[in-house]
C-alpha cells in the first residue's frame, strides 16, 4: 500500500480492492478496463471485431490470480481461450518450441522482475525453477532520474533512459520546469550512459541473485543453460545484458524485439489453439518442483467410524496450513462407518492448459465423489460479476455517445473553418 500511488481499501468480502473517485473496483474490474482498450485499439487496427484472445500472465501469478484474469476477460466481454505465462508465450516467440533445450527467460519490464528456467522437449515446456521481484521494473529506474515525479520530468526521464540504450550521452531540455520570482526556470543537463549506470547499479545488482540461484534450484549449473532470452524494455540497457552474459557465459538472444516478445508468443499461441494443436506446459506443485498435470494422494479416516471428511485446498510454502491461502473447500459424505485408516479417500488435482485447479475427492468403497472447480472469480460473487458486466457495457455505450459527440464537433469546426476560408478566399 505504501509503494504504489492508488488508494486500497478491503472489500466486504476481505479482498484487497482499488478506490478512485468514490468508487470501490476489483482487480478484476480494472484488469477489464485495460482488457476493453486493447480490444478496441486491435479491432480498430484490423478493422473488423475480435472476440478471442490469450492473454499472458507473470511467472508469479498464481491460481487465483490467473481466475481473476480470465474473469476481466469475462466483464469485458472477450472469450479467454488461454492464460499463457509470460515466461512460456516468450520462448514461442523466439521459436523455441520446436527443439529440446534447456533456457533462461530474463523477464525485466515496466514493473516487474522475474527470471525462470525451463527445459523443452517435445513441445512440452517444463518450469525447473522460478523467481524474482514483483516490484522490481522500468520505473524504479525512471525514478531514480525522477525524484520529484512530475509526469513531465517522468517523462524525460524514461526518453533518457531509452536513448542512453543507444548512444553513449544524451541531453535533456526541460523548459519551464518551474518558476520563482526571478522568473521560469529551465533543465539543460547532459547525461552519460555511465553516469546512469552507476545511478542505477542498485537496481541492476538486484537481478543478479535470482539469476544465480534459480539454476542451482533447478539442479544446473548457470552454465549448463543453452539459449537466454530477454524480455521487457529494460533488457535493452547494456549493462544490463553485460550482467545477463557475465552470470549465463553466453551472449544472450536479440532475436525478437524485447517489448513484443510475450504479445507475439501469445498470438502464436492463439494459432496453435486455432489449429487444433497442444502445448503442455507443467507449473509447480511444491515450490520449484514441477507436477504432472494431474496428481492423486490417497487419506484415509482419522478417526473410528468417520462417515465424512472435508476436503481444503490450499496454496503457498508455510508449514501450518492456517498460513497459506485457502484456494477452496467441500465435504465428502456417506463413508461406510468402520475403523480408523481402514477407508481409502483418492484425492486428485487436476490442473488445465491455463493452471486452473480441480480438485476432487472420491471415496474407493463406494465410489462416492465430490470436486470444486479453484475458481475464485477475483474474490467477486455472480451478483457482483453481473453488475460489473452490465457497467461495462454502459461505459462502453457512453464511451461510444462520447465519441460520437466528439466526431461531430470536429466536424462542425472543420465545417466552420474551411467555410469561413472560402468565403476569405
Amino acid at each position: 500500500m505504501k509503494m504504489v500511488p492508488f488508494k486500497i481499501v478491503r472489500a466486504p468480502n476481505g479482498d484487497a480492492w482499488v478506490e478512485a473517485n468514490g468508487q470501490q473496483s476489483s482487480p478484476s474490474h480494472i484488469g477489464a478496463f485495460v482488457l476493453t482498450k486493447m480490444k478496441e485499439t486491435a479491432e480498430s487496427y484490423l478493422g473488423k471485431s475480435m472476440s478471442k484472445a490469450v492473454i499472458t500472465v507473470p511467472a508469479y501469478f498464481n491460481d487465483v490470480q490467473c481466475q481473476a484474469t480470465k474473469d476481466a476477460g469475462r466483464i469485458s466481454d472477450v472469450d479467454v481461450q488461454r492464460i499463457i505465462n509470460e515466461r512460456t508465450a516468450a520462448a514461442l516467440a523466439y521459436g523455441l518450441n520446436i527443439k529440446e533445450c534447456l533456457i533462461a527467460v530474463f523477464d525485466l519490464g515496466g514493473g516487474t522482475f522475474d527470471v525462470s528456467i525451463l527445459e523443452i522437449s517435445n513441445g512440452v515446456f517444463e518450469v525447473k525453477a522460478t523467481n524474482g521481484e514483483t516490484f522490481l521494473g522500468g520505473e524504479d529506474f525512471d525514478d531514480t532520474l525522477d525524484r520529484l515525479d512530475l509526469q513531465r520530468l517522468r517523462e524525460a526521464a524514461e526518453k533518457a533512459k531509452i536513448e542512453l540504450s543507444s548512444t553513449s550521452q544524451t541531453d535533456i531540455n526541460f523548459p519551464f520546469i518551474t518558476a520563482d520570482a526571478s522568473g521560469a526556470k529551465h533543465m539543460n543537463i547532459t547525461l552519460s550512459r555511465s553516469k546512469f549506470e552507476t545511478l542505477v547499479n542498485h537496481l541492476i545488482e538486484r537481478t543478479i541473485n535470482p539469476c544465480k540461484s534459480r539454476p542451482k534450484d533447478a539442479g544446473i549449473s548457470s552454465k549448463d543453460v543453452d539459449e537466454v532470452l530477454l524480455v521487457g524494455g529494460m533488457a535493452r540497457v547494456p549493462k544490463v545484458q553485460e550482467i545477463v552474459l557475465e552470470i549465463f557465459g553466453r551472449i544472450p538472444s536479440k532475436g525478437v524485439n524485447p517489448d513484443e516478445a510475450v504479445a507475439v508468443g501469445a498470438a502464436i499461441q492463439g494459432g496453435i489453439e486455432t489449429l487444433g494443436w497442444y502445448l503442455y506446459e507443467t507449473d509447480e506443485l511444491e515450490h520449484n518442483h514441477p507436477h504432472e498435470e494431474e496428481s492423486q494422494l490417497f487419506f484415509t479416516a482419522a478417526s473410528d467410524n468417520q462417515t465424512q471428511v472435508f476436503v481444503r485446498a490450499l496454496q503457498g510454502e508455510r508449514e501450518m496450513a492456517a498460513d497459506n491461502k485457502l484456494l477452496g473447500e467441500f465435504e465428502l459424505a456417506g463413508i461406510p462407518p468402520s475403523p480408523r485408516g481402514t477407508p481409502q479417500i483418492e484425492v486428485t488435482f487436476d490442473v488445465d492448459a491455463s493452471g486452473i485447479v480441480t480438485v476432487s475427492a472420491k471415496d474407493k468403497a463406494t465410489g462416492k465423489e465430490q470436486q470444486i472447480t479453484v475458481r475464485s472469480s477475483g474474490g467477486l460473487s455472480e451478483d457482483e460479476f453481473e453488475k460489473m458486466v452490465k457497467e461495462a457495457e454502459l461505459h462502453a455505450h457512453k464511451d461510444q455517445e462520447g465519441k460520437a459527440s466528439i466526431d461531430i464537433k470536429n466536424c462542425e469546426y472543420y465545417l466552420i473553418y474551411y467555410n469561413c476560408l472560402i468565403c476569405i478566399l
